[in-house]
Parts: structure tokens; C-alpha cells; sequence
């Protein structure tokens, strides 16, 4: 069953230890410039909406986690530990608060990426490249020490 997303344009994002998302963060930032509308006019038009069934997972979580695991390089395993980890990098697929488990099992991975059609990713590409050169892109440097203080997701 279809459900759109509801995520905010701004990190309100609930932190169970206190603080708020640093909005200086390339997956915060990133996040922001990403074509979300697009990933909800492919969704809404691949999927009946009957009402039966199991609800689906929110239409960002299969396409931020596949950018995900392509900006970092990461097996399917290692890109849900590091989302289950990072309260940006769940952030980024549309959570609206940091949990402690993980997103997805690492087998949906595979099941998303023949959820999101190609040109889909393309069009996602190209918006987020277009929305870089007239901002500052999030970059890919090494990460830096975690933060000590009220920002959180300073690791990669």
C-alpha cells in the first residue's frame, strides 16, 4: 500500500539524547537539494493503491539508501549499519526521528533497486547536480572526529 512522504524541508529531527542535526552536514545539505517530488511521482505511479496489504516502506528509503550505498561504497550490510549508526544518514531517506534499529533488512536493498526505475535515478542525478553548482556540493572528504556538543552526524 502507498503512502506518501511527509518529511519537512528543514532537519526537525528528534534526537532521543538532546541536540539537533548540524545543518552544515553534505547528507543534511544533500538531503535539501535531492528532488524528492520526483521519487514521489514515480512511486505514486507504480503502485495500486487498494488498500490491502502491508503498508510499503516510505517512498525516499529506497533511493536514499541506494545513493547512499553508492557515496559510500558500501556492501548492502555495511549501508544499513552505517544508517542504523548515523542520525544523518537516516535522516537523508526520510526519518523523522534517530532509532536505534535497522531501516531495512539488507536483502530489501536488492528489492529496492528494482523498485526505483533507472530513469528515475537519472532524473534524481541530474536535479541534484544541477542544485550543486549553484550551492556548495556536499563533499565526500574524510570524515571528520565526532562532534562533542548539541550538532550531531559529524562521521561518515
Amino acid at each position: 500500500m502507498y503512502r506518501a512522504g511527509r518529511q519537512s524541508e528543514s532537519p526537525g529531527f528528534h534526537l532521543p539524547f538532546g541536540g539537533k542535526l548540524a545543518p552544515e552536514d553534505r547528507r543534511v545539505k544533500l538531503a535539501g537539494i535531492a528532488p524528492w517530488h520526483l521519487v514521489e511521482e514515480d512511486r505514486r505511479a507504480n503502485f495500486a493503491d487498494s488498500g490491502m496489504g502491508a503498508p510499503a516502506k516510505e517512498s525516499r528509503i529506497a533511493p536514499g539508501a541506494l545513493i547512499i550505498k553508492e557515496r559510500l561504497g558500501t556492501t548492502d550490510e555495511e549501508t544499513v549499519a552505517r544508517i542504523r549508526e548515523n542520525a544523518c544518514l537516516q535522516y537523508f531517506p526520510g526519518r523523522h526521528e534517530f532509532l536505534r534499529k535497522d531501516l531495512f533488512d539488507p536483502s530489501m536493498r536488492v528489492r529496492f533497486g528494482k523498485r526505483v526505475r533507472p530513469e528515475t535515478l537519472e532524473k534524481i542525478n541530474l536535479a541534484i547536480i544541477h542544485s550543486a553548482r549553484n550551492r556548495t556540493a556536499p563533499s565526500d572528504d574524510p570524515p571528520a572526529p565526532p562532534p562533542t556538543g548539541a550538532a550531531a552526524c559529524g562521521s561518515k
